[in-house]
């Protein structure tokens, strides 16, 4: 080109390239659930009906339920659930170490997705059996304690998920801009999105909860590659409603903020708590319950 500005613009972009960045393997967990002020200002007031968990007994474990407002019990589900799953996960660890821990190319491995599946009937199963317990010792319908669930369990090459209802469950990924200048410090910029669909029942006032008349389809779960993966993190529709679009999916960048602070370990749980209550988040929602986990890993810079 004879434009001296294009040829230089055309240099400059040669001598620039983006790469996503690698954890290390080293992840932190953070979670907080916080009573909404809908059930603050009740008489008498309501007990949050979030619950949630993230753990590192063998591996980044998070599990996050959130209780059916018509449902006079649902707090006890929600921590049954939640606790629950926690213990399954434990258990189950053979099987994780098959599905999480082989790497392998996910689009063209049958043998994996199956597994994966496998291993979701038998968590919502179990989440289902730990609800029929409750009935049983309460002496109340199961509908009673009912409740939602996002699970993320994440190995060494993959990382799974699972999502009954609403709520959501953000991953973030890293991309580190190269230039052949050393001296330039790196440029980093996250990704966040949403995995899944919306509840699709959401829209007509009520969602999907555990239950008996859950169906299988209705329940989300897959495998993403954990290698590239800098973040991910689940929260009810509570904590969603300021920080997911509700246009378009968008995702806040406050969630890359927690989790740049939460990889530091400069972060701790009553953060978390004063941003739910605080006015700019309290503005114009609807007064739910929030709750929200996050993990985030250490990045290697190239």
């Amino acid at each position: 080109s004879d434009n001296p500005l294009s040829a230089t613009a055309s240099l400059r972009q040669s001598h620039t390239r983006t790469v996503p960045c690698q954890n290390n393997g080293c992840w932190h967990l953070l979670a907080e659930a916080v009573t909404g002020l809908s059930h603050c200002n009740k008489q008498p007031p309501l007990p949050c009906q979030d619950a949630v968990l993230a753990k590192h007994p063998f591996r980044p474990v998070i599990s996050l339920a959130d209780g059916a407002g018509s449902s006079l019990v649902s707090d006890l589900g929600a921590k049954a659930v939640t606790q629950g799953i926690q213990r399954f996960a434990e258990t189950m660890e053979y099987k994780l170490a098959q599905i999480l821990d082989i790497s392998c190319e996910l689009e063209k491995n049958t043998l994996i997705a199956k597994e994966a599946r496998r291993f979701a009937i038998l968590l919502v199963k179990h989440a289902r059996g730990l609800l029929h317990d409750l009935s049983q010792q309460h002496r109340r319908p199961i509908k009673d304690f009912r409740c939602t669930l996002q699970v993320v369990i994440i190995g060494r090459a993959q990382a799974f998920w699972l999502k009954v209802g609403d709520g959501e469950i953000i991953t973030e990924r890293m991309y580190q801009t190269l230039t052949r200048d050393r001296s330039a410090p790196p440029r980093i910029r996250p990704e966040l999105r949403a995995l899944g669909q919306e509840d699709p029942d959401e829209f007509a006032n009520h969602t999907t909860f555990i239950d008996d008349n859950l169906k299988f389809r209705a329940v989300q779960h897959g495998l993403i590659p954990a290698e590239h993966l800098s973040g991910i993190a689940c929260m009810s529709d509570g904590a969603a409603e300021k920080l997911v679009s509700t246009m378009d999916r968008t995702v806040s960048g406050q969630i890359s903020h927690w989790f740049n602070q939460l990889r530091q370990q400069r972060i701790q749980r009553s953060e978390l708590t004063r941003a739910f209550y605080s006015d700019k988040f309290t503005e114009n929602n609807s007064g739910d319950d929030c709750s929200l986990a996050l993990s985030a890993a250490e990045i290697n810079l190239v």
